[in-house]
């Protein structure tokens, strides 16, 4: 099975989005979901690690998609704390963004920020992104999809069209 892409984002409205986008992308990696950066970063600590109590190991995510914008720990600390960890550094990281803010993308650029989308995802943009990434790509298989913690107080995005 390959391993999952990892999207951290709190807005319902953009998961949608990114999932469908994946899906219209023909990833067929499985889509794991942190709505916090708490989450992620516990999700990212024990992921490729084995655990007694589950008869598989959690793999580590082969992409992380990041928002920007977290509620409590920043997609910039994430980031951060992602480069920081030995076994993630390399792991490649897309910023996903609806902010036209170029300090905060420079910055995200800085921390080792792979890339960047505008938010909502368009397929071919994501498509355009990973073309050297062929361990992603492929005939979908219909990949799962995990929630890996609840969705709780999210505010419904304005869904705005890419130009």
């Amino acid at each position: 099975m390959p391993r999952p892409v990892l999207l951290i984002e709190d807005n319902p409205d953009d998961v949608l989005w990114a999932r469908r986008a994946l899906g219209l992308a023909r990833i067929q990696n499985p889509i794991d979901v942190a709505v916090t950066g708490e989450d992620a970063i516990r999700y990212l600590t024990n992921s490729g690690e084995s655990d007694p109590a589950r008869s598989d190991p959690q793999p580590s995510p082969v992409l992380v998609l990041l928002d920007l914008v977290l509620p409590v720990i920043s997609g910039l600390e994430v980031l951060t704390w992602i480069k920081m960890q030995r076994r993630l550094a390399s792991l490649p990281v897309i910023v996903l963004t609806g902010s036209d803010d170029l300090n905060l993308l420079a910055r995200a650029r800085e921390l080792g920020a792979f890339s960047f989308l505008l938010k909502p995802l368009d397929p071919k943009q994501l498509v355009t992104r990973l073309s050297g990434r062929t361990n992603l790509l492929g005939k979908s298989t219909g990949a799962r999809s995990r929630q890996i913690v609840s969705v709780s107080h999210c505010k419904p995005a304005l869904l705005v069209a890419l130009q």
